[in-house]
């Protein structure tokens, strides 16, 4: 809940500062620069930054951890192509919706227990008579994001936020671990919930930008497996 409460509230700051920013640089019309002028996505003109960005992101668990410490290499990637629909010619928000294919990694020195007897899946640390070189739990999903978009691109800076939502749909869900010349695979996780849905912001000048974003539905579904949400939050890299 306190993640929640830190991206609303996040959400609340932004829609007010661009509010602020609004009602300041519409007193001078010269300010704007190209405002707005990312509005024909299929245009010639070199006019947007963030319709194809990618988010490199750390990511975690948040919940039932039952005492797994979890790994500073825990990466993914999100692949986002967005189309951009301004509120005016001269405005500067926008609203946004597109694709996005989410790879996540997560890193620890736990394990995903399913229990046969009532397919439940639980998040545990590693036995100690079990022995591991690497390990991964890893997920891929396609996504739908739509976004709020504030962005000032004036001559010589360009500042863009955006806060959004996103459905996503699962491809496939995985533990890889190995053990010397033993390779292991586990790919049925029977309670594992097909769909999430989360909400996410950012904030970047001109090519770079800072990424956080968080999921709302539970990795598991069952009421005896593990209540684990995602977080990630990195470097957001748009084109």
């Amino acid at each position: 809940m306190k993640i929640i409460t830190t991206l609303f509230r996040l959400s609340l700051t932004i829609i007010g500062l661009t509010a602020l920013s609004t009602s300041s640089f519409a007193q001078d019309d010269n300010i704007f620069g190209k405002l707005g002028s990312n509005s024909n996505l299929f245009s010639d003109e070199d006019n947007s930054h963030d319709n194809l960005s990618f988010d490199i992101t750390h990511n975690r668990f948040m919940g039932d951890l039952n005492g797994v410490e979890q790994r500073w290499n825990s990466i993914g990637v999100n692949i986002n192509s967005m189309r951009d629909i301004p509120f005016g010619p001269t405005s500067m928000f926008s609203f946004a919706f597109g694709t996005r294919f989410a790879f996540n990694n997560f890193r620890s020195n736990g394990v995903m227990n399913i229990i046969d007897s009532t397919s439940n899946t639980q998040l545990m640390v590693l036995p100690d008579s079990v022995s591991r070189d690497k390990y991964k739990f890893a997920t891929n999903y396609f996504e739908i994001p739509v976004e709020l978009r504030f962005r000032y691109d004036g001559p010589d800076r360009m500042i863009r936020i955006s806060i959004g939502g996103v459905v996503g749909w699962r491809m496939r869900a995985f533990e890889h671990w190995t053990n010397g010349d033993f390779r292991y695979k586990e790919y049925n996780y029977p309670d594992i919930n097909r769909f999430r849905y989360g909400v996410f912001a950012r904030v970047g000048f001109k090519h770079l930008g800072i990424y956080a974003g968080y999921y709302l539905q539970p990795m598991f579904r069952n009421e005896g497996s593990s209540k684990l949400n995602i977080l990630n939050f990195g470097l957001n890299v748009a084109f």
